[in-house]
Order: C-alpha cells, then structure tokens, then sequence
C-alpha cells in the first residue's frame, strides 16, 4: 500500500497523505490518529519566516523589545553569533511543544483562538545568537482564554515563535527555525495555541492551523518531500476542526 500511494504521488506530483486526522477530547486534551486512506489532498509549503534587515532585525522599537529580545537568548554557546560566518541555513531548534504526545496543546495553552495574522518581523536574540519571529495577530474567533490579558474577537496580539529570516548588510541570508515548526503567513487565518508571557505581553506560539479554503494545514508537522518542506494536513476541513476545539475546550 505505501509503495502503490508513493508510486502515485510521483506520477501527479502531488502527495498523498492518510486519511483524515481522528480528534478525541480525553481528559484535559486531545488526540490525534492518522487512518490509512488514500486521500490526493493539496500541498502547502513551509515558511521559515519573514525576510527582514539586520537593522530592523535588531532595532529596540518598543518598550518591551529588550524583553522579548530576551525571552529567545541563551544559544550563543551552541551556535556562535551570528554573522557573515554562519551557516546561512540551520534548523535545529527545539518543537514549541511535544508534538508526538499532544498534537492539541491544550493544557499548555492559556489562548486558543481562530484569526488572522496582519503584520510580522524577524527578530534576533539580544545576544545575536538566534532568531525568533513576531506576528500581528487578530482574533475573530476566541475559544480558550485563561489570561486576564481581555483578550477577543477584533483585538490584536503579539504572537511569537523561534525562527525566521534574516538578511545580514552583505545581502546574506540567515535562517533559523525548528525543521518541524513552520512560520504562518500574512494574511492567513489560523487556529493558534498559545502561551501567555506576562513580563513581555507577548503570546508564544505552541501549535497552529493554517484554515483556507482548499484545507486545513498543520504548522507543526512539516515533512520533507524531496527538496520541499511541506505542511502536514488536517483531513476534517475547517468546520470539523473548530468543532473538536470547542468540545475538547468543553471537556477540560
């Protein structure tokens, strides 16, 4: 059967994932189990982030930079400072979350909620070790909120993720992220799992869901496919994924 489906995907050029993704609230979060079922669903590809100057990468335009500047520090020893001598691709840095064991973070996520991102900037570390990104977000649809931040459908966050792009005075190109944790897009509407920062007011991204009109599409379990790092994809469509939200928000 996977020989056949590999098969296949070679001759159209499209993949071909197993089947629809089962969501069952247990307890205080979910579950996610993958069916076998020859399913041609369409491919997203994913994004290390947006490309930003090494000036406005390392600007202190807010009151609360130097902090979220902060809150990704502390990899220097690893990876050195970055620089015309760095590697101009690493993905090495750690998931959001363990993804094999919660592919709904929900226990971890004091917000989760339906939106869309508006605006977004790559970032580098206050010891110019790494990259994290930050994305204007929008909530339209708000489905958990453990904060006391009064956050709500029409208000704007600040939502943050490591990884991003770069680009050094030279014209070279630096990205950083997680090789199984995408970057969202602007533009697009996804469903977000986040952990509040009080110090920075700023709001972690622990897992997202890209909804679009051709599917739904997992940030978190990015796959190589050839020379193609592309999206996983949530077979129920977006009016089965928000449904299971609600219900196992309801059962926590």
């Amino acid at each position: 059967m996977t020989y056949r489906k590999w098969t296949l995907s070679l001759r159209v050029r499209r993949r071909l994932i197993g089947g629809a993704l089962a969501i069952g609230a247990a307890a205080f979060g979910c579950s996610i189990r993958i069916f076998a079922q020859a399913t041609l669903v369409p491919s997203r590809n994913a994004s290390w982030g947006v490309l930003s100057s090494w000036a406005d990468a390392v600007r202190i335009d807010s009151t609360l930079r130097t902090i979220r500047d902060g809150q990704f520090a502390g990899t220097v020893a690893a990876g050195g400072m970055l620089g015309e001598s760095s590697a101009s691709r690493v993905l090495d840095y750690p998931p959001s979350v363990d993804h094999r064991n919660e592919a709904l973070p929900l226990a971890e996520s004091d917000v989760v909620a339906l939106g869309t991102i508006r605006s977004g900037r790559s970032y580098v570390s206050n010891d110019y070790g790494s990259i994290y990104s930050e994305y204007k977000f929008r909530l339209t649809t708000l489905i958990i909120d453990k904060t006391d931040r009064k956050v709500g459908p029409g208000v704007d966050v600040d939502i943050v993720r490591s990884g991003g792009v770069v680009q050094l005075n030279s014209g070279k190109v630096l990205i950083r992220g997680c090789p199984t944790e995408s970057q969202p897009r602007i533009g697009k509407q996804y469903a977000v799992f986040l952990r509040y920062v009080p110090a920075a007011d700023d709001f972690v991204v622990l897992a997202a869901y890209e909804v679009a009109n051709d599917g739904v599409f997992a940030l978190d379990s990015v796959q190589v496919h050839g020379s193609n790092f592309e999206l996983g994809v949530y077979g129920g469509g977006a009016g089965q994924l928000l449904a299971a939200l609600r219900g196992a928000a309801g059962a926590q």
